[in-house]
């Protein structure tokens, strides 16, 4: 029989909003969760980062958005390699640069941070000196009409994605982040794999590690020691939250059937 994490739920307390669980191997709070957790995610509240991080929340049904991000990527990366004397440039490198492939996610157990108890990731890659990392890679590929509706300028960065490179260079002992930015058209989700990395659809944006980065970091500290350590989730969101509910008391009701 699969596991199901929701056997590590306690009570759901309807009234409250919040969930008392126990867990004996909580996940490492990750640069996709910390925006998540600091309440600056638009896709995932910070009771579904708890939710996560406790092993009973549930993966996300997989759509053209998340196809077409795993498809891209190694493209993208591909094209910051042929085009990297551009980004040495933007670095203010002095030495040869390159582009170092991450580590493949299955070889070493979906982290690149074993060492780090608290936090951890997968980096999209790094920006190499002289054969040495000088900084953090990010690869997004994102909706252009979506880009271009909600962005003003072309370095204009959302906070969550810069919590989360800034997350992976501080864990990284680096000062600088590389975005490498792909903006794709509708049709481009129809066969990603097919799709072609040029000056025209694809920049680089440099951010260094921001300042904010270390209380950010201590901020979701406190957060886990508060919440994921004690047991409890933080309040769910009845509307953002709603799908995962239902998976949720799905589980409980399951749980309930058994006992009787």
């Amino acid at each position: 029989m699969a596991f199901d994490g929701r056997n590590n739920i306690i009570e759901m307390h309807e009234d409250e909003r919040y969930i008392e669980f126990d867990t004996w191997s909580p996940k490492k709070i990750t640069g996709h969760r910390i925006g998540a957790i600091l309440g600056c995610s638009r896709f995932k509240t910070p009771f579904a980062a708890a939710c996560e991080i406790a092993g009973f929340g549930y993966e996300e049904p997989s759509n053209k958005y998340i196809v077409a991000g795993n498809a891209i990527e190694p493209i993208v990366r591909e094209y910051c390699r042929k085009n990297v004397s551009s980004i040495s440039d933007m670095l203010g490198l002095k030495g040869p640069a390159g582009v170092e492939d991450p580590a493949a996610p299955e070889r070493c157990g979906y982290d690149h941070f074993h060492t780090e108890k608290l936090f951890g990731g997968l980096v999209d890659g790094y920006i190499l000196e002289n054969g040495k990392r000088k900084a953090i890679l990010e690869i997004k590929a994102l909706n252009r009409n979506r880009w271009e509706e909600e962005h003003d300028s072309m370095d204009d960065i959302p906070l969550e994605y810069i919590m989360q490179a800034g997350l992976y260079a501080r864990l990284s002992g680096l000062d600088d982040i590389v975005y490498a930015i792909a903006l794709l058209e509708e049709e481009n989700y129809r066969v990603p794999d097919k799709w072609v990395s040029t000056p025209e659809n694809t920049f680089f944006v440099h951010k260094p590690v921001p300042k904010e980065m270390d209380q950010w970091m201590s901020e979701c500290e406190s957060w886990y020691n508060d919440y994921i350590r004690s047991g409890y989730t933080p309040d769910w969101d009845d509307e953002r939250d709603a799908d995962l509910l239902k998976y949720l008391r799905a589980g409980v009701k399951k749980q309930n059937k058994k006992k009787r």
